[in-house]
């Protein structure tokens, strides 16, 4: 049987998190029983994760979008008391993996978003945070820009918005999964034919139309699913424990 102890510092040490500055604390957020057998991965906290899990029988949750972030509140109210609540009567552990999972180059979301999009991937950086290279980009002799975008919606269960400003096939291509709407102006400026994000903001139209670049937003959600299952198939084949990914839509 594992411990979660030694699960964690697996964690912490394969995403390599003492190298990020983040939104919020890295790897442990919520203190469980000791041993683990089952593993359940998420992408974000909830009060529905939560409650899934433990009927599950999960003994450690590893997220990507954990519980405390620095952008909200601290306190204990309505909402972080029913989800704790969860953690507490359960005595399950609660792991976020954020701009480390993004970032890593095996398992992260934007590494396997350009693979299992169809693309090799690229050694020039791309998405660059706080001078960490958070996002990836890749290559190919050429897509149909609609057979990317069915490739991806296939792959992430999503519905994508489409903006065909670009070349119809596609040869290069960046990622930054979630909110990575920033990354357009990178994507112009490295003369790339398509970017792939989650979110939009309004004035992405324009840039993407005028600079003539193909834009598709996956969702915040839908495209950080990867880099989590992942993580968990990895816990499983490293300490033998039980891991299922579980779902909880979100349309945004």
């Amino acid at each position: 049987m594992a411990t979660r102890d030694e699960i964690l510092n697996y964690c912490d040490s394969y995403l390599e998190i003492e190298k990020f500055q983040d939104y919020g604390p890295k790897g442990l957020q919520f203190l469980g029983k000791a041993e683990v057998q089952k593993v359940v991965t998420g992408v974000s906290a909830s009060r529905d994760l939560f409650e899934a899990a433990a009927q599950a029988g999960a003994d450690l949750v590893l997220v990507h979008h954990g519980e405390y972030w620095q952008n909200l509140s601290q306190k204990v109210g309505a909402v972080r008391k029913g989800r704790l609540k969860i953690l507490f009567e359960h005595d399950m552990t609660l792991a976020g993996y954020h701009l480390p999972l993004d970032a890593h180059r095996e398992i992260g979301n934007n590494v396997l978003l350009v693979k299992q999009a169809g693309f090799d991937l690229d050694e020039v950086p791309f998405g660059v945070f706080d001078g960490m290279n958070i996002g990836a980009r890749g290559s190919s002799k050429g897509m149909e820009l609609t057979a990317v975008v069915e490739r991806l919606e296939k792959l992430l269960g999503t519905r994508a918005l489409v903006f065909s400003f670009g070349p119809e096939v596609v040869k290069t291509a960046g990622f930054i999964s979630g909110g990575g709407d920033s990354g357009l102006l990178e994507a112009i400026d490295q003369g790339l034919d398509l970017f792939v994000t989650g979110e939009s903001h309004e004035q992405s139209f324009h840039l993407a139309k005028e600079a003539g670049i193909n834009l598709v937003f996956a969702h915040h959600y839908n495209s950080e699913k990867l880099g989590i299952q992942a993580l968990g198939e990895k816990v499983k084949e490293k300490f033998g424990v039980e891991h299922q990914f579980i779902d909880v839509p979100c349309p945004l």
